[in-house]
C-alpha cells in the first residue's frame, strides 16, 4: 500500500484535472486523485515490482560490478522473450483488486533464479532479461490502471522515483499507453526524487497533529493505521533511548566515513 496516499491528495489533487501519479521506486505504486475529488475518493496501490527487481538482476548478472542499469541502458539493447511476459503477465497480484501491496518475496531470489534459468534456455542475454523485466514492470502499472482505475479520456500522468531516469520505462509508456500525457513529478513542484520525503515530512506533521494519515480507499483498512508514534509507552521509549545512546556513535560511523 503506498502510504503517502493522504499527503498525495492534500498537496497534489486538482480542481480540473484528473491525475494519475506513479512513483517508480523499489517496487512501483499508483495514486489516482480525481478532479476536485475528496480524500476519500483517492484509489492507491503497489502495482508490481521495479527498481529493486532490476537492481537485484544486474547485479547478479555482472557479479557486482555494475549496481543498476543506469538509464535503462543494457535493458534497452535487449530483445523482449515473450514466453518469459507470458508467464510473468498470470502472477496473482494483477488479478487481485486493490487496495494491495506487493509480496516482496514474490519477487526475490528464487525468482530471480528462475527467470535467469528461462532465459537461458531461450538463448536470452543479460540484456534480453532486463528488457523483459521493464516490459513486465510498465506492462503491471498500465494494466492495473486500465483495469482499476476509472475510465477517463484524457489523464494526466506524472513519473517519480529513480526511476524517472529511466529511459526505457519512459519508452514503454509511451507504447503500452500513447494516449497518457506524462510529466515528471517535478511539474507539481516536488522534484521527482523528493517524493517520498516530502512524504514522510507531511506524515511526520499529521501525527503530531493528531491527525490519522492513512485513506481505507489505498489501506484497506479502516481506523487509525498510520499517524502514531510507536513505541508507545515510556518504559519502551527509554529502552529505545538507551540502546541509541549505546550503539548511535557506531552506527553513524559508515555514513561519516562516506
Amino acid at each position: 500500500m503506498p502510504p503517502s496516499a493522504l499527503v498525495d491528495s492534500l498537496i497534489f489533487r486538482h480542481t480540473s484535472e484528473e491525475r494519475l501519479l506513479i512513483h517508480l521506486g523499489s517496487v512501483s505504486s499508483v495514486v489516482y486523485l480525481p478532479a476536485g475529488g475528496r480524500v476519500q475518493n483517492v484509489l492507491a496501490f503497489e502495482a508490481g515490482p521495479c527498481n529493486h527487481l532490476l537492481d537485484s538482476v544486474i547485479r547478479q548478472g555482472t557479479g557486482g560490478k555494475e549496481r543498476f542499469d543506469a538509464g535503462g541502458h543494457h535493458a534497452v539493447q535487449g530483445r523482449c522473450l515473450e514466453p518469459l511476459l507470458t508467464e510473468w503477465q498470470r502472477h496473482s497480484l494483477l488479478q487481485r483488486k486493490p487496495p494491495k501491496s506487493l509480496p516482496r518475496s514474490d519477487y526475490g531470489p528464487d525468482f530471480i533464479q528462475d527467470a535467469v534459468k528461462r532465459t537461458a534456455a531461450l538463448n536470452g542475454t543479460l540484456q534480453d532479461l532486463l528488457c523483459s523485466l521493464s516490459h513486465h514492470i510498465i506492462d503491471c502499472i498500465v494494466s492495473a490502471a486500465r483495469r482499476w482505475l476509472p475510465a477517463a479520456v484524457k489523464r494526466t500522468v506524472y513519473l517519480s522515483g529513480g526511476g524517472v531516469r529511466n529511459g526505457m520505462f519512459w519508452r514503454l509508456i509511451e507504447q503500452q499507453a500513447p494516449e497518457w500525457k506524462r510529466a515528471r513529478f517535478d511539474e507539481l513542484g516536488v522534484p521527482a526524487q523528493a517524493r517520498n520525503a516530502t512524504a514522510a515530512a507531511m506524515l511526520a506533521a499529521l501525527t503530531l497533529d493528531g491527525v490519522p494519515a492513512s485513506t481505507p480507499s489505498a489501506t484497506g483498512a479502516v481506523g487509525r493505521l498510520l499517524g502514531r508514534l510507536t513505541p508507545g509507552g515510556s518504559t519502551n521509549w527509554a529502552r529505545c533511548l538507551r540502546w541509541m545512546s549505546e550503539n548511535c556513535s557506531e552506527l553513524t560511523l559508515p555514513y561519516r566515513a562516506a
